[in-house]
């Protein structure tokens, strides 16, 4: 079995920042939505649990389907997969809260001092991202592959760390 592990680092109002681990090597970062004690649609990460991940087919995704049509190594989109309360979690490129409706954004590098915080070099995260996980799921189909998200993150602005 697979898993990748999200560790949440840091977090504020409406955001929440982490690093991603595949087999127990940092990957890339993860910019989320903030946390909530009541969830609002697209607005509120998944809680800290442990999740299988699925490969929805082509034509499951429209909106990546026709963004990515040209690239050859597209093969769907990754879901996480029985959240209650939750679906269509998604794990894909972007830079901003305001594109993650709920989801799991990749990237290079991050920067919290942005407000709200925001990931960069989104899309070489996510294609890097996606080549070892698409290898994952074709190499042993049958295997399940799942990701851990674990809150270690501390609230940046309730906490005084930033100014």
């Amino acid at each position: 079995m697979h898993n990748l592990v999200l560790n949440r680092l840091f977090s504020g109002d409406d955001w929440t920042i982490g690093v991603l681990e595949l087999d127990l090597q940092p990957e890339c970062f993860v910019l989320e939505d903030g946390h909530r004690t009541v969830k609002i649609a697209g607005s509120t990460r998944i809680p800290a649990g442990q999740y299988e991940l699925k490969l929805r087919k082509r034509g499951e995704s429209p909106k990546y389907d026709e963004a990515f049509k040209s690239n050859k190594l597209f093969n769907g989109m990754f879901e996480i997969i029985g959240v209650p309360g939750f679906s269509a979690i998604l794990i894909h490129p972007g830079n901003t809260v305001i594109d993650t409706r709920g989801c799991l954004l990749v990237g290079r590098i991050a920067n919290m001092d942005a407000a709200p915080a925001i990931v960069g070099a989104s899309r070489t995260a996510f294609w890097l991202l996606y080549a070892k996980l698409l290898n994952w799921f074709t190499t042993n189909p049958k295997e399940k592959v799942t990701i851990t998200i674990v809150d270690r993150d501390r609230h940046l602005f309730s906490s005084g760390l930033t100014s």
